[in-house]
């Protein structure tokens, strides 16, 4: 956006051209219908009313579609412009990007990481380690800059940026923000979106993803910071990049698949402590030593899922495949994905090459991207602590991860290829390519994600889009082996569900509701200490009295000053619940964290409540605007004859906005 067309817009309005008036003036001005004082060269954006601000697009597309490519035609449609790239938080994701937008848009392109650059990076790369280097290359004339999602980009980095762009005459130009995998990042930084829409040179925000439920909020949402995500606008790509949809696709649709009956061995939940040397972290290694025995994940940890039966079902489906399916002395490509420990991986990995010792096995993985295979020879790989007659190796650094599979294929040929990990595998990276070709065998076992079939379909890695493929003798019918029909159920179900978005709202706002459909989507929960931050804006500290006592004559006094206090704000007698009680020992019980106890150290309960949110620790309802409660903490823990009182005293206002709340809180219970 040029500075004189605001300054036309500020004088249309009668201001003074002044910063005051800067982000005012430009979120009405990026408003279709509002700039005519646009050039020609103006980015061209969706003709979306727009009366609350700028609204978000998505971009919707199944798993290896080409969202990529939508992106790249983005970048390429809207010309004059920076362009800002958040990949997946991996440098392979971020690379793989980097590989395809050199490609089209040439080198002059910024990748923005903290690492530095390698030996083998060609000269002309551009890489910025702060957004002072960013800055730099913006001004010799790069206009993508390319990032990872990580924290410390969303929490500082994207933000700062945009203000240096806004505030500098030499580089200001509009922004769009590409957000891939939004799914995964956006709703844990939904205030640092917020904040990047609301800058003054941000254009428009596009969020890429297969799986986009939980970009949106509830309908029902008060929180100011989620009323942006209620409705998205769903990027029409065939009018807005001239990117038609193609039939081209290889989907869930295409694969056959079987169900492993579950009567196979079940694999011993103890992880044998040589293993654990080998393959664990410095904490399982440290609990190894000390005796303390490490199992197998049980359900209901976190999101480790039943590792047992993960472990148990494919070492079964690989001995079932054996000499059918999967044969030694020929190329097969097959994707084995593990839990989100990475222990599942390496137990895989030497599975697989116990059952199959021609077997390459690529795993990849925070630790790497890594090739292991058999070989009895003195060869001693890369240092990996492998066990004898296993060598393992780092695979050389190439942007394309499909290129890197294909060069292991190529310096061992005729050889079963195995691919597993999990976060790693699952989203955002391409593991086919023309050469290689698509997956013969999945073995797959993730039940513990029924409720979650966004994880399901993401891991769907064996899914491609051949488009570009000249030669189709190498499709083959990729073969599922799952240990239940319900998982292929639920990819299956979310595979239509994006087509039907894709091809029936394409074009339009929507809401989560819409897109949904009739998904069975399990609604993420809120944290308990969380269901109540809509009503922080209109909850105020009124007081936080202190009524100390110093010693016995002090008590009764005390207690009538604390009464007394109580009585005046809440107009009622302080008894009951709300008055904390002695021990046997004469001491005073409360209770900050849920377990009533004896407090010490005042100064630091004085601390602890003044840190807290203003609605922490009461017990808050519907029509009840004032709320009081009393604390004790001792000076020693010896002496119950000194001790401090403490009233913290909040109040709610009653307005429309809370009693709205409180309606959106009885429709979801």
């Amino acid at each position: 956006m040029q500075i004189e067309s605001i300054k036309k817009v500020a004088n249309y309005f009668g201001l003074r051209f002044q910063r005051v008036y800067f982000r005012e003036i430009v979120s009405w001005y990026l408003r279709p219908g509002n700039n005519r004082f646009v050039s020609s060269r103006t980015v061209t954006m969706s003709s979306v009313p727009e009366p609350g601000g700028k609204y978000l697009c998505a971009i919707i597309r199944k798993p290896q579609e080409g969202k990529t490519f939508i992106c790249l035609e983005n970048i390429r449609v809207n010309g004059g412009c920076y362009h800002l790239i958040i990949t997946m938080n991996t440098i392979k994701s971020n690379l793989q990007f980097f590989e395809r937008a050199r490609a089209r848009f040439g080198e002059k392109i910024c990748v923005f990481n903290s690492r530095g650059t390698k030996k083998e990076q060609s000269p002309d790369f551009l890489h910025a380690k702060d957004v002072v280097g960013v800055k730099k290359h913006l001004k010799e004339g790069a206009e993508v800059v390319i990032l990872c999602a990580h924290p410390k980009r969303f929490d500082e980095s994207v933000l700062e940026l945009l203000e240096e762009i806004e505030d500098s005459q030499k580089i200001r130009k509009n922004v769009i923000i590409h957000i891939d995998e939004a799914h995964a990042y956006v709703p844990a930084y939904r205030e640092r979106v917020v904040e990047m829409n609301e800058n003054s040179v941000t254009g428009r925000i596009y969020m890429y993803s297969a799986t986009p439920f939980s970009i949106w909020t509830n309908e029902s949402s008060v929180h100011t910071t989620e009323q942006l995500f209620k409705e998205i606008y769903i990027v029409d790509n065939e009018k807005e990049f001239n990117v038609i949809k193609s039939d081209k696709y290889f989907g869930v649709k295409d694969c056959e698949y079987s169900v492993v009956p579950k009567d196979y061995p079940r694999v011993d939940p103890l992880i044998p402590s040589d293993f654990i040397e080998r393959w664990g972290n410095d904490k399982q290694r440290a609990s190894v030593r000390a005796e303390i025995p490490l199992f197998w994940g049980s359900p209901g940890v976190f999101d480790i899922g039943n590792e047992v039966d993960l472990l148990s079902h494919t070492s079964h489906a690989l001995k079932m495949l054996k000499g059918t399916h999967i044969k030694e002395d020929e190329f097969s490509l097959n994707f084995v994905p593990g839990f989100c420990r990475k222990l599942t991986h390496y137990w895989l990995m030497e599975k697989i090459l116990e059952l199959y010792s021609s077997a390459l096995v690529i795993l990849i993985n925070g630790d790497g991207t890594q090739l292991f295979r058999m070989d009895y020879s003195e060869e001693k790989g890369d240092g990996l602590s492998c066990p004898m007659g296993i060598v393992g190796s780092y695979i050389p650094l190439k942007n394309e991860p499909s290129e890197q599979i294909e060069d292991c294929i190529r310096r061992f040929p005729n050889r079963p290829t195995f691919i597993t990990g999990f976060h790693c595998v699952g989203m955002s990276v391409t593991f086919i390519n023309e050469r290689i070709g698509n997956f013969d065998n999945v073995i797959y076992s993730h039940e513990h994600y029924m409720e979650r079939p966004d994880i399901q379909y993401q891991l769907c890695r064996f899914l491609f889009n051949y488009t570009s493929w000249k030669d189709h003798s190498k499709i083959k019918k990729t073969k599922l082996f799952v240990s239940s029909f319900g998982l292929v159920q639920n990819c299956l179900d979310y595979e239509n569900q994006v087509d039907k978005i894709d091809t029936e709202m394409s074009g339009s706002m929507r809401t989560r509701k819409e897109v949904v459909g009739e998904m069975n989507i399990k609604e993420p929960k809120v944290p308990k200490e969380r269901r109540f931050d809509p009503l922080e804006p209109y909850a105020k500290i009124v007081g936080l009295k202190k009524v100390p006592v110093m010693d016995e004559e002090d008590v009764e006094e005390g207690l009538e000053r604390v009464k007394k206090i109580y009585k005046e704000f809440m107009g009622k007698e302080l008894k009951g619940k709300a008055l904390p009680k002695k021990n046997d020992e004469g001491f005073y019980e409360c209770s900050t964290t849920g377990k009533k106890e004896v407090l010490s150290d005042p100064f630091k309960l004085k601390k602890t409540l003044n840190d807290w949110k203003k609605t922490s620790n009461f017990t808050l309802k519907k029509k009840k605007k004032k709320y009081a409660r009393v604390y004790v903490a001792y000076n020693d823990l010896r002496d119950n004859t000194e001790y401090i009182w403490f009233i913290r005293m909040m109040e709610i206002e009653d307005r429309e906005e809370v009693d709205r709340f409180w309606e959106s809180l009885e429709d979801r219970m």
